[in-house]
């Protein structure tokens, strides 16, 4: 008689679904990408640099003193000379964050193979 007796599907299981279990997954390691934020902060630096040499610093490209043409920019393009600091500090982050997690080999040889090339290219 236990032939004709059919158990009942698991209850993870009805009607070939699989139902999540409620708890929570085990995490996952996270792949270190790029962090675009970075990228456009430092954008962001080398824009201001270049609004300060545009609109702010005396530059020759005209007639008279730069903040009489842009006198409103000028205000605040004036402090543009910041960005260089400002670049610097966000390039460096980037620089320790490539090197978390890795020997000192591997650090240093990522490194030369990124900068050598361009290092002889300009020699």
């Amino acid at each position: 008689m236990s032939n004709l007796v059919q158990a009942a599907p698991p209850a993870d299981r009805i009607a070939g679904q699989e139902r999540r279990s409620s708890l929570p997954d085990a995490p996952r390691p996270r792949k270190r990408g790029r962090l675009y934020v970075l990228d456009g902060l430092r954008l962001g630096a080398a824009l201001m640099v270049v609004a300060f040499h545009y609109t702010a610093l005396g530059a020759e490209a005209w007639d008279r003193p730069a903040w009489t043409v842009f006198p409103e920019v000028s205000r605040f393009t004036s402090y543009g000379y910041l960005g260089v600091q400002l670049f610097f500090v966000i390039s460096g982050f980037v620089i320790c964050m490539s090197a978390w997690g890795r020997p000192l080999k591997a650090f240093f040889v990522s490194r030369v193979i990124r900068l050598y090339p361009a290092y002889w290219f300009a020699v």
